[in-house]
């Protein structure tokens, strides 16, 4: 029999460095989010963007994010309350 010695390991998640809101638009409903400085070591496979309105999150919608040419991630959004 083989046994494996008593190890442990630490996942380090990514992190995001800066977030920002930007194009609002109170008309539509519209926002961008833009994210910025995303430390992940073992590289980014997708960004996903979270918005909701209640303080439950029960109305919680997820926005893919895509890559820009600058290196940011960008999604656009809708406020909750717009999207019935």
């Amino acid at each position: 029999q083989v046994f494996i010695g008593n190890s442990t390991f630490k996942v380090v998640g990514p992190k995001c460095r800066m977030l920002q809101i930007k194009n609002y638009s109170a008309e539509n409903g519209t926002f961008d989010v833009v994210v910025e400085n995303i430390v992940a070591p073992a590289g980014v496979k997708e960004v996903q963007v979270p918005v909701w309105s209640l303080r439950n999150q029960s109305d919680i919608v997820w926005y893919r994010a895509e890559k820009q040419s600058d290196g940011t991630y960008k999604s656009r959004s809708r406020h909750c309350k717009s999207q019935k």
